[in-house]
């Protein structure tokens, strides 16, 4: 908005006391956000309560100087500061981050998925594979006795123990350590990965039986992490029950993100095609889910807002289902934001506006994601599609003899096939163009952090992601995973 915006009666233009205003005040809250988390992580480590304290004091600047952007930038730079400090550093001066080798017995609950990888000649060879999963500790055995020893480790345990379930309680004996960093300069270690969700150290069980399933008084299951883990296990089986084994793994990993089910070779071959992200859970996932559930919400006999309200719902509803991984609350987040808009408001909310509060999104389940190569990369695809789509579009109807009146006769009186094909054909260069959009945007990212960067996969995307939305769409209305039904969970 202009500065000058109102006139007097002479006609002369006189400043305007309302404030300059952004198009879009979220991005200004974002890029502030994400200014905060990267200086504490690698410029000033304040204490927690430095931040609070600053936070505190910028605030109350900006509550005066209303008028400035400065200050609100400000705000949440301190905000991202002591968000990420709070989560980064204060969580690691527990005592179970700060474990050393030894062995150790802890009890506590089931908090994620017992993921089981088969033998692959690494950890677990010999065994038939290796189980993967996390325990919320609650107490650690010494000298006979239990003691509190709170925190999240990440167990791993020789065989097949995917009979764990979410919200389990168990006890575990093994040996108690951190989590290993990179082997070699350059290399993505697990250590970082797993400490920006909250999991410092990790368990290494000697056998199958060293875990198992006790309740007791003192511990008991957690109801909320079983009923998640029924309705999982509930999905999975109801959809690879339907479907071939040949092609069960693919379809898990497409649909509910088991990629631990996908053969390693084939892993592989996504990864060096450059089409890996189509077996992560992302925007396409959600995107499919959402508009299949919006047509049939409307054929149905819902109104749009509506069914847009419970496509919002439903999205949320199967972000719990796969897991918030950092693209899952992206895509979510920007899914039930524009749902929302649209059901409340009944009209499109501003595309950067929704990028920017799905930035926020992220940052508030956790700030490491700002750091995560995948986050990163989701963010940048979508941020070129909202903004390179329509400049590819506009500029291919710019096309020579796009507008040309004898060129549109002659359109006119064409056959139906020919004119497909010149639809198709615009189709599939607005798609290469795209891919190659997304491609050399991403490409100093992928490079650096997985040092592999293949541009066959500029090719392979459109082709690719055609089909693996229409199996999406398959898969849903066929093995339907998200159709819960409570007597179906009760016979588990």
């Amino acid at each position: 908005m202009s500065r000058f915006s109102s006139a007097d009666g002479s006609g002369n233009q006189v400043a305007s006391t309302r404030p300059l205003r952004t198009r879009a005040p979220l991005a200004v809250c974002a890029l502030g956000t994400i200014a905060g988390v990267v200086v504490d992580r690698f410029g000033l480590s304040l204490e927690t309560g430095v931040w609070l304290t600053c936070l505190i004091a910028v605030g109350m600047v900006r509550l005066v100087l209303c008028r400035s952007p400065w200050p609100a930038l400000l705000v949440y730079a301190m905000l991202g500061g002591f968000w990420h400090h709070l989560w980064w550093w204060d969580v690691g001066r527990s005592e179970l981050a700060r474990a050393k080798l030894w062995p150790s017995s802890v009890r506590g609950v089931v908090a994620d998925e017992a993921l089981f990888r088969p033998d692959s000649g690494g950890v677990g060879a010999g065994v038939g594979g290796v189980t993967r999963t996390l325990i919320e500790v609650q107490d650690r055995l010494e000298q006979g006795s239990w003691r509190p020893f709170a925190g999240r480790v990440l167990t791993t345990i020789p065989g097949d123990r995917s009979d764990l379930r979410l919200g389990d309680p168990v006890v575990a004996s093994g040996v108690l350590g951190p989590i290993e960093g990179p082997l070699n300069p350059g290399e993505i270690g697990p250590r970082n990965y797993w400490r920006g969700r909250g999991v410092w150290s990790k368990l290494s069980v000697d056998s199958s039986q060293g875990i198992e399933v006790c309740e007791s008084e003192e511990l008991r299951p957690n109801a909320r992490l079983r009923w998640l883990g029924r309705v999982r296990s509930w999905s999975h089986d109801r959809l690879v029950g339907a479907l071939d084994p040949a092609i069960a793994p693919l379809a898990s990993a497409l649909l509910l993100g088991r990629r631990n089910e996908v053969d390693p070779e084939l892993n592989a071959a996504f990864a060096r095609t450059g089409t890996t992200h189509l077996l992560a859970i992302s925007g396409l996932h959600l995107q499919a889910l959402a508009v299949l559930l919006y047509f049939l919400l409307r054929a149905a006999g819902f109104r749009s807002r509506t069914s847009a309200l419970l496509v919002g719902l439903a999205s949320l509803g199967y972000g719990a289902l796969v897991g918030f991984a950092p693209s899952v609350v992206r895509s979510t987040a920007m899914t039930v934001l524009g749902c929302f808009a649209f059901g409340s408001r009944g009209r499109r909310p501003d595309p950067a506006q929704v990028l920017s509060a799905a930035v926020l999104a992220t940052i508030a389940w956790s700030p490491a994601n700002v750091f995560d190569a995948g986050c990163q990369l989701s963010f940048l695809a979508v941020a070129v599609i909202i903004w390179g789509v329509p400049s590819v579009s506009a500029r291919l109807q710019k096309r020579p003899g796009a507008h040309d009146p004898i060129a549109a006769v002659i359109r006119f009186h064409e056959s139906r096939l020919i004119r497909f094909g010149r639809w198709f054909g615009v189709k599939v260069v607005e798609a290469l163009l795209i891919s190659t959009m997304i491609w050399l945007a991403a490409w100093p990212l992928v490079a650096s952090r997985f040092h592999n960067s293949s541009p066959l996969g500029v090719a392979l995307n459109p082709p690719l992601i055609l089909l693996t939305t229409l199996a999406l769409f398959g898969a849903l209305q066929h093995g339907r995973p998200v159709a819960l039904h409570p007597r179906a969970l009760n016979h588990r």
